[in-house]
């Protein structure tokens, strides 16, 4: 009689009900990180180079989270993120001799960690694995050259 009790209780405890509270939206990591992703597509107040760049990660299977404007003295059109637990920093210049100037700003950005600053056309990137994430810098490495294509 116990095995019965304890198959109705395991079968009662599995069902596929919903809680009642399911129409109230949901914070999940997973939610949170998709509405992220949706928002940095459709972002209008983007720069159309920096989306073709966030667009080019994307397809390229990296992961970027949504880029939020910062201020740096690395430019004045810059918003940064992050790519798989490493800092990116991404700004947008009038010309591609602005974002060349701009490399050795872009370094000083990165500090001691590992990382690279490059000028893609008119678009400076700047990558710091300041979380470590990176070991042995494949990711910083798709970063840069995702960005160029």
């Amino acid at each position: 009689m116990r095995q019965i009790f304890t198959i109705a209780l395991l079968l009662a405890a599995c069902t596929k009900d919903e809680p009642a509270d399911r129409d109230k939206k949901s914070d999940t990591p997973d939610d949170k990180s998709d509405k992220a992703d949706k928002k940095a597509e459709a972002d209008p107040e983007d720069n159309a180079k920096r989306t073709y760049v966030l667009d080019a990660w994307k397809q390229g299977g990296l992961s970027p989270s949504r880029l939020t404007a910062t201020k740096v003295d690395v430019g004045k059109d810059c918003r940064s993120g992050t790519i798989d637990g490493v800092d990116v920093l991404v700004c947008v210049y009038g010309s591609p001799d602005e974002a060349k100037a701009a490399e050795k700003p872009g370094l000083a950005w990165i500090g001691a960690t590992t990382g690279a600053a490059q000028a893609h056309g008119a678009v400076l990137i700047a990558a710091a694995d300041r979380a470590r994430a990176d070991p042995n810098g494949k990711t910083i490495n798709q970063i840069m050259k995702l960005a160029a294509r």
